[in-house]
């Protein structure tokens, strides 16, 4: 009865209105529904534009990659600390100052590095005071970069506290402390156990979230909003400029950008799902 419960409010919240949202944007794109299209009519004009720009796939691939590789640091960073905290942490209950960074928002997180890192920020203030650049003209530019450094590094710092709960919890759960200390009776090295031992334990466990929060990282957009360069922007951004643009004409496509990232990020969830299954399930 329960199991049926939950399927069915699954059913009514999440794939009903996600069905709905996704036949509204495709009905847009497609010129079936008048908004920004004047008289309605099936046509593939606003796909053919989309692609023809050229804009999209760029803006897909950054934001991947932008997300993998922010998931990874955060994933390393918390890794290399699990190994030191796990020895100083003998009880199964995480002290409660663990879960406090959980609670800061994006957009909160996004205003501290602007503040640290600007131009004008502290880390800049910090260097002129000690003599290490002669004004602050002179920090390196890390806030509104095309490389999005200031973006990767508040993602970075969103992850880390969750992966490293995520991390101790399993480790603590699994009891890697036994098999780190068998591992070390039979002479493997600190690095050798991090690799082989406590690693794919972990990773394993948790790949399912990992993937969760890589999704979730390729759908914000209030951080590369207030951190991001202007020349490539993460697709969010690049599909509410075209849905909030001063041309009538630019929602359409906006419509059908939307449309066709949605079903980008199903299929991309479905193959990471599947392919974590087939490796961990084997």
């Amino acid at each position: 009865m329960t199991r049926t419960l939950a399927k069915a409010l699954f059913i009514l919240f999440v794939v009903i209105p996600s069905f709905l949202g996704l036949s509204y944007a495709l009905g847009v794109s497609f010129g079936l529904i008048g908004l920004g299209n004047g008289a309605p009519s099936f046509t593939l004009s606003h796909w053919e534009v989309m692609f023809s720009e050229g804009r999209l796939m760029k803006s897909i691939g950054y934001t991947i990659l932008l997300a993998a590789s922010a998931i990874a640091g955060a994933a390393l960073i918390a890794l290399g600390l699990l190994s030191p905290l796990l020895k100083r942490m003998p009880g199964n209950t995480l002290p409660w100052f663990y879960f406090v960074p959980l609670g800061i928002p994006p957009i909160v997180a996004a205003f501290f590095t602007f503040s640290a890192l600007a131009n004008t920020g502290l880390l800049s203030r910090i260097a002129v005071k000690l003599g290490m650049i002669p004004d602050a003209s002179s920090f390196p530019i890390l806030i509104n970069d095309e490389l999005g450094i200031g973006v990767w590094l508040t993602h970075v710092m969103l992850a880390f506290p969750f992966f490293l709960i995520l991390f101790l919890s399993s480790a603590k759960t699994q009891e890697v402390h036994r098999l780190r200390e068998t591992a070390s009776s039979l002479g493997a090295s600190s690095a050798y156990i991090l690799r082989k031992v406590i690693r794919p334990i972990v990773i394993r466990k948790n790949a399912p979230l990992l993937i969760i929060w890589f999704i979730f990282v390729l759908g914000t957009y209030e951080i590369p909003l207030l951190l991001g360069g202007q020349k490539i922007r993460p697709v969010a951004l690049v599909i509410i400029d075209k849905m909030r643009g001063y041309s009538l004409a630019t929602i359409p496509e906006g419509y059908a950008m939307s449309a066709f990232y949605a079903v980008f990020i199903m299929a991309l969830s479905f193959l990471l799902v599947k392919l974590i299954s087939r490796r961990y399930d084997a």
